[in-house]
C-alpha cells in the first residue's frame, strides 16, 4: 500500500510539471532557428499577432508608395507645365512680331494704293487751315483742265504739306503743326470716298495670319496640372491594399 501511494505521488508531480511546462511554452512567439536549431510551435494567437504586424507594415509601404507616386506625378507636372509656358512665350512673341511687321507693310501698301491712284483717279485734297484734314475726290469731281482739288476741299495734299513746310521756315508755324506726308495719306485712306474706291479688295497681309490666331497658341498651352490626390485609375487599383 505503501508503494502504491509514493507512486501515486510521483505519477501526480509528472503531470503536473508536464502541465507547467506546456503553460509555459504555449506563450512563445514562432523561432523558426529556435532554440538549438530546433523549430518551436507558436499558439493561434501568436499568428494573429504575426498577422497583424505584417498587415501594419504592408499598409505602411503601401503609404510611403503612394506618397512617392504623388510626388512623381506633381514634379513632372511641374516640369511639363513649365516647358509648354515656354513653348506658349516662344509662339507668342513669334506670332505678336510676324503681325507687326506684316500690319506695317500692309499700311505701307494701302498708302501705296493711294499715291498710285493719286492725279489719275482723282486726288487727296487737304483743308488750307487744317494741319491734316485731307479727304479723297474723284477725278470727275475735281477742277479745270489740270483737273485739281476744288476750293471748298482744299489743296492737293502735297501743295498742303510744301506751303506749311514754308511756313514752318518762316517761323509761321511750329515743327508740331506740320503733319509728315503719311499722316496726309492716312487721313485720306479715311475718308467714305477713298472707302468706296478700295470696296472689296483683299487686304492679303493682315489677313494672312487669322484674327483668332494668337487666341489659339494662348489655348495651346493651358496645362491642367494633375491633383495631387487623385492619381490614375490602374496605379491606384495596383497600389490599394
Amino acid at each position: 500500500m505503501r508503494f502504491l501511494a509514493i507512486f501515486s505521488a510521483f505519477v501526480a508531480a509528472e503531470r503536473s510539471a508536464i502541465s507547467q511546462e506546456f503553460e509555459a511554452t504555449s506563450h512563445r512567439h514562432v523561432d523558426l532557428a529556435g532554440e538549438n536549431a530546433t523549430l518551436v510551435l507558436a499558439t493561434q494567437e501568436d499568428l494573429l499577432d504575426m498577422q497583424k504586424v505584417m498587415l501594419q507594415h504592408i499598409e505602411k509601404v503601401n503609404l510611403e508608395v503612394k506618397e512617392t507616386i504623388k510626388s512623381t506625378f506633381k514634379a513632372l507636372d511641374q516640369t511639363v507645365s513649365s516647358e509648354a509656358q515656354q513653348m506658349q512665350d516662344r509662339a507668342q512673341f513669334f506670332l505678336e512680331q510676324t503681325y507687326a511687321m506684316l500690319y506695317t507693310l500692309q499700311v505701307s501698301e494701302w498708302r501705296l494704293q493711294m499715291a498710285a491712284r493719286h492725279g489719275t483717279h482723282g486726288r487727296c485734297c487737304c483743308q488750307a487751315t487744317s494741319m491734316s484734314s485731307c479727304e479723297w475726290v474723284d477725278h470727275w469731281l475735281l477742277v479745270g483742265h489740270e483737273r485739281i482739288c476744288p476750293v471748298h476741299v482744299g489743296k492737293d495734299y502735297l501743295d498742303h504739306f510744301t506751303d506749311r513746310m514754308k511756313a514752318k521756315a518762316q517761323n509761321e508755324l511750329t515743327e508740331d503743326q506740320v503733319a509728315p506726308l503719311n499722316r496726309l495719306v492716312d487721313s485720306c485712306r479715311q475718308s467714305p470716298a477713298w472707302q468706296e474706291q478700295v470696296e472689296g479688295r483683299q487686304d492679303h497681309l493682315v489677313e494672312a495670319l487669322p484674327t483668332d490666331a494668337l487666341q489659339a497658341i494662348k489655348d495651346i498651352a493651358v496645362w491642367q496640372t494633375s491633383d495631387s490626390d487623385k492619381l490614375p485609375g490602374i496605379i491606384m487599383e495596383n497600389i490599394s491594399p
